[in-house]
């Protein structure tokens, strides 16, 4: 058997058919869950805060692009390719296919 208590229903039959009393039943019912999801909604958000903190500090990725240019450029000029286009489809066409 439930405890009526706990789920915040009129505790007798006079009171189950009182609206005043079911509606106060309903309001407390809804301030409990509204406590409830509020918690839950604080964990939440400290959860979310610790996460962008760590992506803050994790930062933007190295951009490499301008290294790499510089290494194709010198192994153009090592292997004796006229350009780095010709270079580039050379050791693509090598490594793709």
């Amino acid at each position: 058997m439930t405890d009526d208590s706990s789920r915040n229903l009129p505790s007798n039959d006079a009171d189950a058919n009182d609206p005043a009393a079911a509606f106060e039943a309903l309001r407390r019912t809804i301030e409990t869950q509204g406590t409830a999801i509020g918690a839950e909604m604080t964990i939440i958000r400290r959860g979310l805060e610790t996460a962008f903190d760590q992506l803050d500090k994790i930062g933007q990725p190295t951009d490499y692009g301008a290294d790499l240019g510089r290494i194709v450029q010198q192994l153009a000029e090592v292997a004796g390719f006229g350009n780095v286009r010709t270079a580039f489809s050379v050791i693509s066409g090598q490594l793709f296919h």
